[in-house]
């Protein structure tokens, strides 16, 4: 009984240090679906829908080349005028990854203000924190 207690604590012991790794699963493409954003990334949204912006955004792909990002979409919704998607390097944004993430942020949010931003529908991050 004394054994299967301490196998027991052991076990749960190495759980809890096998928490702070990051496991990577192989997916099949096939099954997740980015069609609806990434179909179109590196192509200017505004010149496709330009029935979505209004005049107040200016916003265009790019506005995130000096962020190594890339616009998606550009729409409006219910209250906001200029509302986007977008993705920007992970290495750079992300607070895992970097640890000056929040001036690069900061002046993300700041270009896209300025372009007349009012609204973000989604966000991502692409690649990897750097090695």
């Amino acid at each position: 009984m004394i054994k299967l207690s301490l196998l027991t604590i052991a076990l749960f012991a190495s759980m809890s240090v096998q928490a702070a790794y990051v496991i990577k699963i192989p997916m099949d493409k096939e099954a997740v679906s980015f069609k609806q954003y990434y179909d179109n990334v590196g192509v200017d949204p505004n010149e496709n829908n330009n029935s979505a912006t209004d005049p107040s955004c200016e916003i265009k792909n790019g506005d995130f080349a000096p962020f190594s990002g890339q616009l998606l979409k550009v729409s409006k919704e219910e209250n906001f005028k200029c509302v986007v998607d977008f993705i920007v390097p992970k290495s750079v944004f992300d607070a895992e990854c970097n640890s000056n993430y929040l001036k690069a942020n900061a002046e993300l949010w700041d270009m896209m203000r300025s372009k007349g931003v009012d609204g973000v529908s989604s966000f991502g991050y692409f690649g990897e924190c750097s090695a």
